[in-house]
């Protein structure tokens, strides 16, 4: 144990997920991507994983020496020995996934020990390094030591075939191409959230934000079966729980108390929904943006992701450097988060609030200029609930920005019992 613990490999592990593959290659499917070949300490695993991987269900120990020798590492993989060694050294293929499991995790430990950590150490040694540049410097290696290739540069022939499939579905009338946002007017704006996108939603205390990512995240999540990750600096994972409980079920979670059998029915149905879809809750106070980051290259290699929300960005752990100003740092932070949407293909949203000059009054762009955060975002929405009877439970989209659209107005329905915001709906007059 006190060797593993030093060296960070396994080879028995690594022999037994080698020699169960041998066993019974039907296996191949259920490990494959769970682990690669650059996991494996022993250089001739490596050798005899990406033979098998190359082979895939008919691999035996025949059909492996045959692709090794082809490939000109049979002598350095052991030969056809050692194949046979592995083979008969384990009598079931029952644990493979756990042996894959734990190969990987063993050569994560060994990246972050070799790689991030004696980056970091050289970095700590040096004095000049101011700390918060050091910390962001850190969380940067890690990501980099953690993280999986997500996307890479594509043939233009992808990029054509991506824009034909969107043109051709706008040709045929489908506005919206992207993930619905679940107000239909709203959608007719931005055609759904897209992948690449950088969405701000903006508003003053108590105007909506929460609720509203709250709201579009479980509409992709539990209506769309995508998968979001939700990031709250300001709110417990069980209250946004709490709000997406009510916005579906229609519920006052505020009285619980009062709640009948039929409502209690109702709020489970929900919870079973939100269990069995692919949305991740984050309580992310004292978080640096470098985290967020890294949770999200982590979720989009091991889950999926197609949507994030952050909410919100201002009280995030922004850590500024030597003369920096703290606008300074919101506008980096927003600009990371940019590049995060385009390099993991996805939708992000941060929640900003407003500065004062917004207050009792229809925001602008130039309320967001704390940071320059109405330079990043593709798209802006701002929110004002305007004062008067007329106006109860009016929630106003001002959609100040929007490079692939229109701006304008959307008038909506806040009905803050349920955290629910709705389209207005139009009767029909006959004249």
């Amino acid at each position: 144990m006190n060797d593993l613990a030093a060296n960070l490999y396994d080879l028995q592990t690594e022999q037994a997920l080698i020699g169960s593959l041998l066993t019974d290659p039907d296996v191949i499917p259920q490990i494959m991507g769970a682990v690669n070949a650059e996991d494996f300490h022993d250089h001739r695993h490596q050798y005899i994983y990406t033979a098998i991987m190359a082979i895939g269900c008919n691999a035996d120990s025949l059909t492996v020496a045959t692709e090794l020798d082809r490939r000109g590492t049979l002598n350095d993989s052991g030969g056809e020995v050692y194949l046979t060694q592995l083979l008969s050294e384990v009598p079931t293929a029952l644990h493979a996934e756990q042996y894959a499991k734990t190969i990987a995790e063993l050569a994560l430990r060994r990246r972050i020990r070799d790689e991030a950590c004696s980056r970091i150490a050289i970095a700590a040694s040096k004095l000049d390094t101011d700390p918060a540049e050091l910390l962001d410097m850190a969380q940067r290696e890690l990501i980099k030591a953690t993280g999986t290739a997500i996307a890479g540069i594509k043939p233009i022939g992808e990029t054509l075939k991506d824009w034909f499939a969107e043109y051709e579905r706008a040709t045929q009338g489908e506005v919206v191409t992207g993930i619905k946002t679940g107000i239909q007017d709203l959608d007719t704006y931005t055609r759904g959230w897209r992948p690449k996108k950088l969405i701000a939603v903006g508003g003053r205390p108590g105007t909506g934000k929460s609720a509203l990512m709250a709201q579009f995240a479980a509409h992709a999540a539990l209506s769309q079966r995508k998968h979001v990750a939700f990031f709250t600096a300001e709110m417990g994972e069980t209250e946004v729980i709490n709000r997406i409980i009510g916005n579906f079920a229609k519920l006052d979670m505020s009285k619980a108390n009062g709640h009948a059998e039929a409502d209690i029915a109702k709020a489970i149905d929900v919870q079973h929904k939100i269990a069995a879809s692919h949305l991740t809750l984050a309580h992310c106070a004292g978080w640096s943006p470098a985290r967020i980051i890294a949770e999200c290259e982590r979720l989009k290699s091991t889950r999926g992701l197609d949507l994030v929300f952050i909410d919100y960005i201002q009280i995030l752990n922004l850590a500024t450097q030597k003369n920096e100003m703290r606008y300074q740092a919101i506008e980096t932070a927003a600009k990371w988060f940019k590049t995060l949407a385009g390099k993991l293909d996805i939708a992000v949203f941060i929640g900003c609030q407003l500065n004062r000059d917004a207050a009792n009054k229809p925001p602008e762009l130039h309320n967001m200029r704390e940071g320059g955060l109405e330079n990043d975002p593709d798209t802006v929405i701002l929110l004002h609930e305007f004062e008067g009877e007329d106006w109860k439970n009016i929630l106003t989209f001002i959609i100040a920005k929007n490079r692939d659209g229109k701006t304008g107005r959307i008038d909506t329905f806040f009905d803050k019992q349920f955290q629910r915001i709705s389209g207005l709906v139009r009767e029909r007059v006959n004249l």
